[in-house]
């Protein structure tokens, strides 16, 4: 999932930084230490080969639309995630999607991650290698504006059985990246693959669209943990938003051929101090512009924690007043973290990346 080969200026300036064993890629241009709001787009499901035959009318001209509209909002980014062919060996489908990503503007970072149709289910050692060959790595994080975002193999996760030593390989990376993010302030970390965790329930049953059962619960649990805000994936040619307590499950549409009620599209992931929002567009439907506060301007905190003498902890309310959360006393997870993060009294809750006071309660 390494930047698109297609952005090979933007990659020459790029620098490598190697801390605690993990790769974290700053590129020119990328503020990695300081929180500002910003935008990007995620594409997915492009899949020459599924919807027309060869030359593919209908996903070319979607995807050449979807490019149209990343090239004139100019985000700092986009991520695809995956299925970009029906075939992986389709030579000819292979390179009508590459012939659309080269049109992307040069100056916008294509980051990419493998679906199954990339690199096969179950994938093994020599598809992930075909995929690198291709595009990169398979796994990759960065930063942009103080905020982590990890790009992972999916369908390894989904399936292992073809490479299980590729299985235990990613999940040491991840738990390095995620150990090292805990002892960093991101405001917050986002997760980027191609197969949800779930669409609508953390304990619905397996299924095609969805990670498995228990393998699912584990990476939950290690994202909860660790205060990911959203997990963000394609694969399901529909969207869907569904939420394991403060853990986001965003599934977005194909830029392909749809399969549910969602036309074909694509997501504009627009990030707040307070909030993330995430509008699904079908293309014909795709605004003009973004509007945006300048990077290095946030809005104010709109969290507070306040006592709850009943349960003997602390509820978290926002603005409005409604409860978000709550802990019992001593908790650290899943909602209050360890970090302290400036003003006396202020922590950051893990999943909401947002500082707020604290209220401990004894009882």
């Amino acid at each position: 999932m390494e930047p698109s080969k297609q952005n090979t200026a933007c990659l020459l300036a790029a620098a490598v930084l190697f801390s605690l064993s993990i790769n974290i890629i700053t590129y020119a241009g990328f503020n990695d230490t300081v929180f500002g709001s910003f935008f990007f787009i995620q594409l997915s499901d492009p899949q020459f080969g599924q919807w027309s035959s060869k030359p593919y009318p209908n996903e070319t001209a979607n995807f050449n639309l979807a490019i149209d509209h990343v090239n004139r909002l100019k985000p700092p980014f986009v991520v695809l995630t995956g299925d970009y062919q029906q075939s992986s060996t389709d030579t000819a489908q292979v390179n009508a999607y590459k012939r659309g990503l080269a049109r992307l503007n040069p100056a916008i970072i294509a980051f990419s991650t493998p679906g199954n149709h990339d690199i096969g289910l179950p994938p093994t050692q020599a598809t992930i290698n075909a995929w690198k060959t291709d595009y990169g790595s398979d796994r990759l994080s960065f930063v942009y504006n103080n905020c982590l975002f990890i790009l992972l193999n999916a369908p390894i996760i989904k399936d292992s059985t073809g490479f299980p030593a590729g299985l235990g390989q990613q999940r040491a990376w991840l738990d390095s990246v995620l150990n090292a993010a805990d002892l960093n302030r991101y405001s917050r970390i986002f997760v980027l693959q191609h197969y949800a965790y779930f669409l609508v329930s953390p304990t619905e049953a397996n299924g095609y669209y969805n990670i498995d059962m228990p393998r699912r619960t584990a990476y939950l649990s290690l994202f909860k943990q660790h205060g990911v805000t959203a997990v963000f994936a394609g694969h399901f040619h529909d969207t869907s938003v569904a939420h394991d307590g403060a853990l986001s499950m965003v599934t977005t549409g194909a830029v392909g051929q749809p399969l549910g009620s969602a036309p074909s599209g694509l997501r504009i992931i627009k990030v707040y101090a307070d909030s993330v929002r995430w509008p699904y567009y079908g293309l014909n439907a795709v605004p003009q512009s973004v509007d945006m506060p300048p990077v290095g301007v946030t809005t104010p905190f709109l969290r507070t924690v306040i006592r709850e003498p009943a349960a003997g902890g602390i509820i978290i309310v926002n603005a409005a007043g409604r409860k978000i959360g709550g802990a019992l006393p001593g908790e650290r997870y899943p909602f209050v973290r360890r970090q302290f993060i400036g003003a006396a009294g202020f922590y950051l809750l893990a999943g909401m990346r947002t500082p707020v006071r604290i209220i401990h309660c004894d009882r």
